[in-house]
């Protein structure tokens, strides 16, 4: 009959680590006080990311994925003002994975995950250092998401750039306010062709023209998917036709590059649905917290955990029994705990692993009393030494195991911030030997030591 409990027992145990190391990859964000970085896990391995700065405008965070392959990740940020957030969104899905085909890189991902208002794209690919490259001369230069298209010969239909210049002057006039301009200021714009690169050319008036641009360049410009000329360009009125009604000469603002039918019509898309900013995620570039202040948390918890460590081994060399291995138990315990919370899809705050811990606590100490139940030989108190200093204290013998179990997990569950990686293989087969030793081990164990531990005191008295 208890060898029928332990296997149902461990089998759910065994089911549950399972689960734990299947999840798909999850991103977990741990803000405690100061202790605060992103981290991106490939599932039960729990490898740290490294991450790159693209022209200190965009942070590129790099991963190794649980399934084999590799991840290119990044966050977009987009204008509480814009409208149609995932309609862009697409569209600059679309052009990363015409991108990455483009080069010759089979993605079998690319993907958006919406993470409370923010926005982070995902591409997985086979060669992450040359996809990075890639990525990064024809996608992002000069810190914005360039729409630059591959081929020498441009296919762009009349139509796409009237559409464009369409749009973009509904924006100028939607935000005028925002570019702190008057309507007058702007003399005209016009799509113009200009050696194979179709071109937005915005006429301004000398009076503005530099204020404008400035104004423009900060509030549209870098912030929009385009190839920008940072320069201004002085040419002739005549240059733009009927819709300039001034004289001389005038400067211009230049939204070029159009190089492709399909980066037009992305062009099209993103210019009608407003400004676009890919902003640095402020994510460190050290695999574990550089600051000692943001470390010394890691290192309390490890601390407690080696504690009951060499405890457990100082009571083996000392009483020659097997019961101080329970001490040592608590370390794996909390071993495997960490593998399996940090892919959880939840957000590790203070008050969840506490609460964890407090479930945790209650779980363990019910799977106590029912094998105390079923062992009668081994019912010699209903609590355990383990916890004595709690009972001695007054509190209550249930409320006490649950206390001890709590501060455990929650300390378990806090080592995880700063744990190096395990991989997949050793998650699971240490999943599997701790459900075992729990089971089959510790509890037992852990009576023999509390018999013996009662005798000593008897004998002594």
């Amino acid at each position: 009959m208890k060898k029928k409990y332990l296997l149902y027992t461990s089998a759910l145990l065994f089911i549950f680590v399972l689960v734990l190391v299947v999840w798909p990859n999850r991103t977990v964000n741990l803000d405690i006080g100061s202790f605060h970085y992103h981290k991106i896990w490939e599932g039960p391995s729990l490898s740290k990311i490294t991450s790159g700065r693209i022209n200190n405008d965009l942070n590129l965070n790099l991963g190794a994925d649980f399934r084999g392959g590799t991840f290119l990740e990044y966050k977009v940020n987009f204008p509480d003002a814009m409208e149609d957030k995932a309609k862009t969104a697409d569209q600059i899905l679309e052009l990363i994975r015409s991108r990455l085909t483009a080069g010759g890189y089979n993605q079998s991902e690319v993907t958006w995950e919406l993470r409370g208002e923010d926005y982070y794209l995902s591409a997985q690919v086979e060669d992450r250092d040359e996809a990075d490259a890639y990525l990064r001369e024809s996608v992002f230069k000069k810190g914005v998401l360039q729409l630059w298209g591959e081929s020498a010969q441009p296919e762009i239909p009349t139509e796409i750039t009237d559409q464009a210049a369409n749009t973009f002057e509904s924006f100028l006039d939607q935000n005028y306010d925002k570019l702190e301009v008057n309507a007058n200021d702007i003399k005209g714009y016009r799509v113009i062709e200009d050696a194979g690169n179709y071109t937005i050319r915005i006429a301004l008036s000398n009076a503005q023209a530099e204020a404008l641009y400035s104004n423009i360049f900060s509030f549209f410009g870098k912030n929009l998917l385009a190839v920008l000329d940072e320069q201004f360009i002085v040419i002739d009125g005549a240059d733009l036709g009927e819709q300039v009604q001034t004289t001389g000469k005038i400067k211009t603002l230049n939204l070029t590059g159009f190089q492709s039918k399909a980066d037009a019509k992305l062009m099209a898309g993103i210019i009608q649905n407003g400004p676009l900013s890919v902003e640095l995620e402020q994510t460190k570039t050290e695999p574990f917290p550089a600051k000692s202040d943001e470390n010394v948390l890691g290192k309390i918890v490890l601390t407690f955990i080696g504690i009951f460590l060499a405890f457990g081994l100082v009571l083996i060399a000392i009483y020659k029994i097997d019961g101080a291995v329970g001490f040592a138990a608590i370390g794996l315990w909390g071993l495997i705990i960490s593998a399996g919370l940090k892919i959880l899809p939840i957000n590790l705050t203070v008050p969840v692993i506490f609460i964890l811990g407090l479930l945790t606590g209650i779980f363990f100490w019910m799977l106590l009393r029912v094998i105390k139940s079923i062992d009668e030989k081994n019912r010699i108190r209903e609590e355990i030494d383990l916890i004595m200093y709690f009972r001695d204290a007054g509190v209550h013998k249930e409320i006490a195991i649950v206390i001890y179990m709590m501060l455990i997990c929650g300390a378990v569950c806090l080592v995880t911030s700063i744990w190096p990686g395990i991989n997949l293989a050793n998650t699971v087969l240490l999943g599997t030997f701790t459900s075992w030793f729990i089971i089959e081990q510790f509890v037992p164990i852990t009576f023999k030591f509390t018999a013996f531990l009662k005798e000593k005191d008897e004998h002594e008295n």
